[in-house]
């Protein structure tokens, strides 16, 4: 499994490099990192550890060529940093999100992995064994996994939100979303959103109305209490909703 990721990684970077070559700019990184001195690293170390910025003009070229590369490689922090810019350019054209939403499923307990891996078996015939075999079963099969999480996310999504759909959802009228799948330390999947709504309101507008308008408010209170739940702190997964 860790085989195949690094030379997915190696895949990705690879299309990094050539953004860079076909834009003619592989040249002049050669020439940038055959120019630099040890001064000039020095001061751009002691400039990061002080909290400045780097103003060495060769530097910021081969920062961005770095980025550049790094955008193609999953989970970089060049790719974290390509995120962060659409998820701007979306609070930019619909305004602040509404929703932040994580969907975190449980892959060792959920009998669904078992029958996306192939597994069959009667739980009634060996219930003590049933928990074992499914750890083992999630923690073999990466694919079945990943197959279980995408029709986790995509039944949430197009189930209770209706988004993509012309229904309305648990939350109201969906108009935009964008998530953000991570791992944790043993590789399990669970997805970060943010969920835009049909007419939704600025920030500052909302906030304002909410001060000026005493019946508003409690209707919005009343709308929040009826559709957050806390979330329950176990392995068998969470559907997290809170409101920003």
């Amino acid at each position: 499994m860790y085989l195949l990721y690094d030379v997915l990684q190696l895949r990705s970077a690879s299309l990094g490099n050539a953004f860079l070559v076909k834009r003619r700019n592989w040249r002049a990184a050669e020439e940038d990192i055959a120019s630099l001195t040890i001064e000039q690293l020095e001061n751009a170390a002691k400039a990061v550890a002080d909290g400045g910025v780097i103003d060495d003009p060769v530097i910021q070229r081969l920062q961005r060529n770095i980025v550049t590369i790094g955008m193609q490689v999953p989970e970089s922090f060049s790719q974290k940093l390509k995120k962060r810019s659409e998820i701007k350019g979306l609070i930019v054209r619909d305004g602040m999100p509404a929703f932040w939403m994580t969907i975190n499923p449980s892959d060792l307990r959920n009998p669904l992995v078992l029958l996306l891996a192939g597994v069959e078996y009667s739980g009634d015939d060996f219930p003590s064994a049933s928990p074992t075999i499914r750890q083992a079963t999630a923690t073999s099969n990466p694919v079945a996994v990943a197959q279980f999480f995408h029709h986790t996310c995509k039944g949430i999504f197009d189930g209770l939100l209706g988004s993509n759909t012309s229904r309305i959802g648990i939350l109201g009228q969906v108009a935009n979303y964008f998530g953000v799948v991570e791992t944790n330390g043993r590789g399990m999947l669970h997805l970060h959103a943010l969920v835009w709504l049909t007419g939704n309101l600025g920030f500052s507008t909302l906030r304002g109305q909410v001060l000026r308008d005493k019946s508003f408010a409690l209707r919005m209170i009343r709308y929040l209490e009826s559709i957050i739940v806390p979330s329950r702190k176990h392995d068998a997964g969470s559907f997290d909703t809170q409101y920003q």
